[in-house]
C-alpha cells in the first residue's frame, strides 16, 4: 500500500513539474491565429510597390493585428522568440496555420469564381440589350393648322 502511495506521489510529481508554455507567452493556438494575420499583412504589403509606404502601411496593420489579439508587439516579439527556440512547436504551429491558409485560399477561390461569374451575366445582359432592336418612336403628324386651333 505504502508502495503504491509513494507511485502515485512520484507520478503526480512528474506530470506537475511537467514544462509547458509559459503564462507570459501566447498559446500555440493564439500564436497561430496572430501569425495568420501577420502574414496576410506581410502578403499584402509586398506588393506595394514603393518601400517606405510599405513600411508605414505595415505598422499600421500590424497595429491592428495586435490590437485584435489584445496583445503588444512586445509580447508578440518574446512569443516568437520562444517559439523559434523550440522549433517542434513552431512547426506544429505552422502546420496548423498552413491547413488554415490552403482553406482561405479554396474559400477565396469560390468567391472569386462567383463574382466573376456575375459579372459575365452582367455583362451578358448589356449584350444582350444591344442586339436588340430599339424601338422606334410612332410619327406623328402635325400640320399648321392644327396648332392654330388653340
Amino acid at each position: 500500500m505504502k508502495k503504491l502511495v509513494v507511485i502515485i506521489g512520484l507520478l503526480s510529481c512528474v506530470y506537475a513539474c511537467k514544462p509547458g508554455i509559459p503564462k507570459e507567452i501566447m498559446q500555440p493556438d493564439q500564436m497561430r491565429k496572430v501569425l495568420f494575420d501577420v502574414h496576410v499583412v506581410d502578403g499584402y504589403v509586398s506588393t506595394l510597390p514603393n518601400r517606405d509606404t510599405a513600411r508605414v502601411i505595415a505598422g499600421v496593420y500590424l497595429k491592428g493585428v495586435y490590437k485584435k489579439y489584445g496583445i503588444d508587439s512586445a509580447l508578440y516579439e518574446k512569443s516568437m522568440n520562444y517559439y523559434y527556440t523550440r522549433p517542434d512547436l513552431l512547426k506544429k504551429i505552422y502546420d496548423a496555420l498552413e491547413k488554415e491558409i490552403e482553406t482561405e485560399r479554396k474559400k477565396e477561390s469560390v468567391r472569386e469564381d462567383k463574382r466573376r461569374e456575375k459579372k459575365k451575366k452582367e455583362l451578358e445582359k448589356i449584350e444582350n440589350l444591344d442586339s436588340e432592336p430599339v424601338p422606334q418612336p410612332v410619327p406623328v403628324e402635325v400640320s399648321v393648322d392644327s396648332l392654330n386651333q388653340r
